[in-house]
């Protein structure tokens, strides 16, 4: 690892078997005692590989807790209708009549029960977060309802662990959705083990993801997350999600109404349409997202003269799908701090300044448990071919090839060598090429291979000579020995890096370094404290607490909020913001 890495995680950890972190051998129906360690829960897991949360011992991790306290109530099944502190609970609030008291009566009230209900459904692993087997169901029923049944280690026994309802209710606020638990017999239950840290309440550990709150006495906001099916996973023994491709159209079209009509959340409407080429209707097929136009500094900046601009491009790009579209966009994009319209910049700087440079500490994000280990762990990732003087030096050659047309194929030999030889040195040069030997005939000179950091690039000046002055040009007027020794200085790096080291260590992002002091001064001067608050938690102003909020920065804080239009922050400013209002997160 490279030596800016946290101290937290000097070693790199052994990867866990995928899928597995939350399986703990128990049922919800049998709450965990508060004495329950996360030590002590951990020897119930099917994985032998702890949580970091467990290995840092002094810096435990709060998964799914931004959203307020999620520990473990006293009874899982109280206080229940009839119960003098029912009305008082959440239950009691959504749910005053005990209407939903039994999944079977959150069945019958939301509709499923219906002979003619156009219920949808699908089965999977949502392997990207929590880890559980599901097999989820969802209902246009005109305010929007899904229940999701979860099943513990899916990759081997796959034991039910408890069925989470959701429903789109209204109040004074507006819209909200709101969330229910039941055990293995449909009994109601007010929290649910969602990782080794064991049982964590509802509706707190649902708002971390979903979205939604309570404002000002009344719940408020949340949202049904797409269903993202490349960061899902087939489940074993059941249908596999390339079967499924229709019922995945059709869970997402529900979800894609309720962003769009009553949730009114842009950014997941935007999300589900890139996916899908527009509205998911007809037989439009899921294809990966790719990020939008808005994300790039240059949305064309592949196609530049400029070598700088094209590397910005790249890792603009890799920030979108090894990191963002992984790690954060499933939450985020329900969320009020959400990226998917914003700019990478932006999100380079909210996310380096929120976990690159925590210090010792544990960074808060990713806020799940199996994503947080994954994005610290699993090394799957090739850094962007960025391009070099060297790589420079390569095109220029080609293009000088390609302007003296087929004069190259039928100059000298020597003359061959010489354009051979600078290129040959220029693909031995590079530290990232992976094994090119299939591209040159082989050779045991010494001249004529040369080890490279990352590969061996067996390329040779003599055999590239000769491939040049024997081959035919291509239409476009290069020799193909030419083009496969330029070709070469793009090929992949052998390396994979975690999305932890492509965002702290290997993307080359500049994030200006900020000073809290400054951006203390700055969050008055720029009118952040005529709405917003630092320190105690209140309702009386916009937005209440801010701290551990600079995520929420942008350059344009315009497009965050259209009552923020004229505030307009340089990446400097956004810094020293970003220091100041992550200065106190745990």
């Amino acid at each position: 690892m490279n030596s800016s890495t946290p101290t937290f995680l000097k070693v790199r950890l052994p990867l866990r078997l995928k899928h597995a972190a939350a399986a703990l051998a128990l049922v919800v129906s049998q709450p965990l005692a508060a004495a329950d360690s996360a030590t002590s829960i951990s020897q119930f897991l099917e994985n032998q590989r702890p949580s970091l949360g467990q290995l840092l011992q002094t810096n435990q991790h709060d998964f799914l807790s931004s959203m307020g306290d999620t520990g473990a109530n006293s009874s899982a099944y109280s206080p229940e209708v009839g119960n003098a502190n029912y009305a008082k609970s959440y239950y009691g609030r959504v749910d005053p009549q005990g209407k939903r008291a039994t999944l079977d009566k959150w069945l019958a009230e939301n509709g499923f029960k219906d002979p003619d209900a156009q219920v949808q459904s699908a089965e999977y692993i949502n392997a990207s977060d929590l880890g559980f087997g599901r097999q989820m169901f969802c209902l246009d029923n005109g305010r929007t309802s899904c229940y999701v049944e979860n099943y513990l280690d899916p990759e081997g026994a796959s034991r039910f662990a408890a069925t989470v309802a959701m429903e789109r209710m209204s109040n004074s606020a507006g819209s909200f959705v709101a969330f229910f638990v039941y055990d293995a017999a449909g009994k109601r239950i007010n929290q649910i083990p969602l990782d080794n840290e064991g049982a964590k309440t509802v509706p707190e550990s649902c708002w971390a993801c979903h979205g939604g709150g309570e404002r000002n006495g009344s719940f408020v906001g949340g949202n049904y997350l797409p269903f993202d099916v490349n960061n899902l996973a087939d489940w074993p023994n059941h249908l596999t999600r390339a079967a499924q491709g229709a019922k995945f159209r059709a869970l997402n079209a529900i979800v894609y109404k309720d962003a769009k009509n009553t949730a009114k959340n842009p950014a997941m409407t935007n999300l589900i349409e890139t996916w899908y080429g527009g509205a998911p209707s007809g037989s439009r097929s899921f294809v990966a997202a790719k990020p939008p136009s808005s994300w790039y500094t240059d949305a064309a900046g592949l196609n530049s003269e400029s070598p700088s601009v094209r590397n910005q491009y790249k890792v603009e790009q890799s920030l979108y799908t090894d990191v963002y579209g992984r790690y954060c966009r499933m939450c985020h994009v329900a969320q009020q701090v959400d990226w998917q319209l914003a700019k990478g910049r932006d999100f380079a700087i909210a996310a380096y300044n929120h976990i690159c440079r925590k210090g010792g500490a544990t960074p808060v994000m990713p806020h799940a448990e199996v994503t947080y280990n994954d994005f610290f762990t699993d090394a799957r990732y090739f850094a962007p071919r960025l391009e070099t003087s060297d790589t420079a030096n390569t095109t220029s050659l080609a293009r000088a090839v390609a302007a003296s047309g087929s004069s190259s194929s039928s100059s000298s030999s020597s003359g061959s060598s010489t354009v051979a030889d600078r290129l040959a040195q220029v693909v031995a040069s590079r530290s990232t090429l992976a094994a090119a030997s299939s591209t040159s005939s082989a050779s045991t000179s010494a001249a004529s291979s040369a080890a490279v950091a990352r590969g061996t690039v067996t390329g040779t000046a003599s055999s590239v000579a000769t491939n040049t002055a024997s081959s035919s040009s291509s239409s476009s007027g290069v020799p193909a020995a030419v083009q496969s020794v330029s070709r070469a200085v793009a090929a992949a790096p052998v390396e994979k890096f975690t999305a932890f080291e492509l965002l702290c260590n290997e993307l080359p992002l500049n994030v200006p370094t900020g000073s809290a002091v400054l951006g203390n001064t700055m969050f008055s001067g720029k009118g952040c404290s005529g709405c917003h608050t630092l320190g105690t938690p209140t309702t009386a102003s916009f937005g209440g607490d801010l701290a551990c909020h600079g995520g929420k920065l942008r350059q344009d804080m315009g497009s965050l909020n259209a009552a923020m239009g004229s505030i307009k922050l340089t990446p400097a400013e956004i810094g020293h913001l970003s220091a100041r209002l992550n200065r106190d997160c745990p």
